[in-house]
C-alpha cells in the first residue's frame, strides 16, 4: 500500500468517525465511498488503506465499497433523484450504515 493511500485514509478517519458518533453508530456495518480519479489512487488501494487504519475502531468490520469516477462522469448525489457532473476531485461518503 503506497503512503499516499494510506495517508488519505488517515485524513478521512476523523471525518468518518464523527459522522458515526454523530449517528449514535456503536458500530459500522457499511460504507460506501465515491472518489475522484485525480486523487491518484485505485480503488482497492484506498481500499486496504482504509482497512488498515480501520482497526480497532467502529468501522473494524465494515463492509466497504470504494468507487473511483472521472471527470465529467455523472455521478448520483446522495438523497436526491438526481446526478451531478464528476470534477475527478470528489470524497463523497455515499453511504453510512451501522447498528446502534
Amino acid at each position: 500500500m503506497s503512503s499516499a493511500n494510506r495517508s488519505l485514509a488517515q485524513d478521512l478517519l476523523p471525518q468518518l468517525q464523527a459522522i458515526a458518533e454523530g449517528n449514535g453508530y456503536r458500530f459500522v456495518t457499511r460504507l460506501e465511498l465515491i472518489v475522484g480519479s485525480l486523487h491518484e489512487t485505485a480503488a482497492g488501494d484506498l481500499k486496504a488503506g482504509l482497512l488498515a487504519v480501520f482497526e480497532d475502531t467502529v468501522f473494524e468490520d465494515v463492509a466497504l465499497d470504494v468507487t473511483i469516477v472521472e471527470p465529467m462522469q455523472e455521478i448520483p448525489t446522495p438523497g436526491r433523484d438526481e446526478t451531478v457532473a464528476a470534477s475527478g476531485w470528489e470524497l463523497l461518503i455515499a453511504r453510512i450504515e451501522g447498528t446502534r
